[in-house]
């Protein structure tokens, strides 16, 4: 049966067995009785509202049956509510509206008149068994995973949007890595005032940062997702994750991942390793199906746990390159570190100094191998912008490989 949430207007089908029952919304998270859906609503061209967009001016004409709800300016991009006293900013007004509406163009540009206005079809996440989302028997072989990641990766249509993508997100990691650095400072300072340690800050902002990272990173992943499935791609689909119920679960799951994570290294390293790979999938598992935080990250993991052989030797091969920046510089410093060992041996009072050791001394050591490391700098930043690129891509084909889509989740009924 088709129904549609009644708070935040996301539509989905369910089991007609779960008809009266108490089911969740995948999109804002909220309950309702699931009820048959009457019939889809038709947009007809006979009753209009007019509208005015309260941020760029832009005048037009829309269904009325679009009055009360948030929908999207076409000239620029922002939301509003439609038929409100004054237009309704999108900023505070925002928060307690449904979700927003997305455009499609049918022609022209002469306002909202040649706009077909839709909800975003994300799914109901209804009472549906997250472990049946896993493909019981997935294609991992690796020359073709790799094969599809540098395909997808460097298509045309793809590689400059996500160029464009991972810069605007690396800008916007940078902004809020200052604004963390200026504010957990500040608390340093006042816990060194009252003789306290500053490593629960120093941790909670990790933990900060990576949460807000990894919704970030999701947007990326979301973006390559749907390039697979054959959508042109859009710098606006890289802010997914931003949208409603899923960032606050993707916040969630990249937090709580960490922090296992961490405890896993903690405990003898290897469990770490086995929860960094398992929870691989948790980010686009929550923003394809609308899962919550610790079903990604449990499903996740036993899909990676089906697989952990082929999985491991994906990933091993994948990142293997970016040792060699590492494997670059490693003799100049090894060469550097011995001749600093064997001149502390001739002259033992060398590190004894009021200061340490000499910065001269060591740039004079240094400086012979500038040219090699300068080069392993080179290399590093070269893999670090191609990496922006295929990482996502690359988990976005894996995800393709071991988990059922939207589409096959509703055509099989699952």
């Amino acid at each position: 049966m088709k129904m549609e949430c009644p708070h935040c207007g996301a539509k989905g089908t369910a089991d007609d067995s779960l008809q009266g029952k108490t089911v969740r919304c995948g999109k804002c998270g909220r309950c309702f009785v699931a009820k048959v859906k009457s019939e889809a609503v038709t947009l007809t061209t006979a009753e209009k509202i007019s509208v005015s967009c309260p941020s760029c001016g832009k005048h037009g004409q829309m269904d009325s049956s679009l009055r009360g709800r948030s929908v999207t300016c076409p000239g620029c991009g922002r939301s509003f509510i439609a038929g409100e006293e004054g237009g309704g900013a999108a900023g505070a007004g925002a928060a307690a509206a449904p979700p927003p509406l997305q455009s499609v163009r049918t022609g022209g540009d002469a306002g909202f008149t040649d706009e077909t206005w839709m909800r975003d079809p994300h799914p109901l996440a209804v009472d549906f068994d997250a472990e049946s989302l896993i493909r019981p028997k997935p294609d991992l072989g690796v020359w073709e995973v790799i094969s599809e990641t540098v395909r997808v990766s460097f298509a045309r249509r793809y590689f400059w949007v996500a160029i464009i993508c991972a810069l605007l997100l690396g800008l916007f990691s940078g902004v809020a890595q200052v604004i963390s650095g200026m504010v957990c400072g500040a608390l340093g300072l006042l816990l060194h005032a009252v003789s306290l340690p500053d490593f629960p800050v120093t941790f909670a902002e990790y933990l900060v940062l990576s949460g807000f990272g990894g919704v970030l990173f999701a947007g990326l992943v979301w973006l390559a997702i749907l390039h697979l499935r054959g959508e042109r791609p859009q710098i606006k689909m890289c802010l997914h994750g931003f949208a409603g119920y899923c960032r606050w679960e993707l916040f969630k799951a990249q937090i709580v991942g960490t922090c296992l994570t961490f405890l896993g290294f903690m405990l003898f390293i290897i469990p770490g390793l086995y929860l960094l790979l398992g929870y691989f999938f948790a980010l686009p598992l929550v923003v394809d199906h609308g899962v919550g935080y610790w079903e990604s990250l449990e499903t996740s993991r036993k899909a990676v746990h089906r697989s952990f052989g082929p999985f491991s030797a994906i990933i091993s091969l994948f990142y293997l390159p970016t040792l060699l920046p590492l494997l670059i510089s490693l003799g100049p410093l090894t060469r550097a570190l011995g001749a600093l060992a064997a001149m502390e041996k001739k002259n033992p009072q060398i590190f004894s100094g009021p200061d340490g050791i000499d910065p001269q001394l060591v740039w004079s050591l240094l400086k012979p191998e500038m040219g090699t490391l300068s080069f392993a700098l080179l290399i590093f930043i070269l893999f670090s912008m191609l990496y922006a690129v295929l990482a996502p891509a690359f988990k976005a084909v894996l995800y393709k490989r071991l988990f059922f889509s939207r589409e096959e989740r509703e055509k099989n009924g699952l």
